[in-house]
């Protein structure tokens, strides 16, 4: 196996050796749930800075990416995903200058 990276790195020397846990195909993690996980912190991590709450309605709060995050891996098996609906409720609810509360039927679907 060694020998074989080795070979690879010596023929590809801009090749870079990515580990399962931070490995992901087309934006969609091939880890475990801690993958998951991960990208759902990035996408909280993404709304929360002020830059990209002014970019919110643009990118329709980064909807895209998340579905397809979303129907490519069993995102169900991580608790993130409550932190990734509050974050957006939150950040909508100081934008719009509107009171949303968790659970209201207003962010409920």
């Amino acid at each position: 196996e060694q020998s074989t990276i080795q070979a690879l790195l010596a023929a590809a020397p801009d090749l870079h050796i990515t580990e399962l846990d931070n490995a992901s195909l087309l934006g969609s993690p091939i880890g475990d749930v801690d993958s998951i996980s991960d990208v759902i912190n990035s996408k909280i991590h993404f709304l929360k800075s002020l830059e990209e709450k002014l970019l919110l309605f643009r990118y329709s709060l980064c909807i895209p990416k998340l579905l397809y995050v979303l129907r490519t891996f069993p995102c169900f098996l991580s608790t993130q995903l409550c932190d990734f609906d509050k974050s957006v409720v939150s950040i909508l609810s100081k934008t719009l200058n509107v009171a949303l509360a968790e659970g209201d039927l207003a962010t409920t679907q």
